[in-house]
């Protein structure tokens, strides 16, 4: 993945977290007209490392290693563990990245409630219906 991708994905995940509404809006966030970073994501103008910086001051999770070298996670890790002699497998920390998962299962939840609201529409519009068919067949009947 090259470093403009890796851009543009960051860029998609921020509007997806609802951290802003929209391209303008996270532009306008960043100090950047829309047309500005238009330009920038599709390779018109130069990816300066003022954007990266504005980019990742945005949002603190967001790990600028990824989007310059390309390594690690999109992320920086939240979670930290240890073993008992303070460091984990071969000597390294362990890192579980929480944020996203978190923002993922909130979104499961709000999306599970609109599908048993719905689901409840849907049964009241049948019992409506059936009292309809039901009314049709009685009139039809006299």
């Amino acid at each position: 993945m090259t470093k403009i991708q890796r851009v543009t994905k960051i860029v998609d995940w921020l509007i997806f977290q609802g951290i802003a509404k929209s391209r303008k809006e996270l532009a306008d966030l960043m100090g950047y007209t829309e047309s500005s970073m238009s330009q920038i994501l599709n390779e018109k103008v130069p990816l300066s490392d003022k954007f990266i910086k504005n980019l990742v001051g945005v949002d603190k999770n967001i790990n600028i290693d990824y989007i310059v070298k390309g390594t690690g996670e999109m992320l920086k890790s939240e979670v930290h563990q240890n073993n008992i002699n303070g460091d984990n497998i071969h000597g390294h920390n362990v890192s579980v990245e929480k944020s996203q998962t978190d923002g993922l299962i909130e979104l499961l939840r709000t999306k599970d409630d609109q599908i048993n609201k719905s689901q409840e529409q849907i049964s009241k519009s049948q019992e409506q219906i059936d009292r309809l068919i039901g009314l049709i067949e009685k009139m039809n009947n006299i």
